[in-house]
């Protein structure tokens, strides 16, 4: 089983009502038959997508992201063997900050070295991490930001 976190930007600023309508309509990425799950967030038009599958199932599926004409700037920040699925279905969520600046490679890719250090990697496990996380320093960007006017 093979996890891989992939960072991209979306062509245009979409709501997460629209991306939900696209993939709806048009289908995730690379979407076939090979049992890759996971779950896309967005934020204005930056993208994180965790997903879960056989090695060449995952790969196909960044091949196809990478290659869709609706996302730019596609970088893997994670690719690693896992033990065991741990994300089921697919999904498109969103991030509501206040802040989207959070929501970049460089800040995932943080956010992926801390949990590293202390958790045993699980893309289930990641999500709740980052969401969590993200959360977390959007209040605090928030409280910040008013503490200053």
């Amino acid at each position: 089983m093979q996890l891989m976190v992939i960072v991209s930007l979306c062509n245009d600023e979409m709501s997460p009502e629209s991306l939900r309508s696209e993939f709806e309509t048009y289908g995730f990425p690379g979407d076939d038959a090979d049992g890759v799950t996971g779950i896309l967030f967005c934020d204005r038009r930056r993208c994180l997508e965790v997903i879960e599958g056989s090695a060449a199932a995952v790969r196909r599926r960044y091949d196809a992201i990478a290659n869709d004409v609706r996302f730019t700037e596609a970088q893997i920040l994670l690719d690693e063997p896992v033990e065991r699925r741990s994300l089921s279905g697919r999904r498109v969520d969103s991030f509501l900050v206040e802040f989207s600046d959070l929501v970049e490679p460089k800040t995932i890719a943080c956010l992926r070295t801390l949990y590293d250090l202390h958790f045993p990697m699980s893309g289930a496990g990641f999500v709740t991490f980052v969401e969590d996380t993200i959360d977390v320093l959007d209040r605090h960007w928030i409280l910040q930001s008013s503490a200053k006017e």
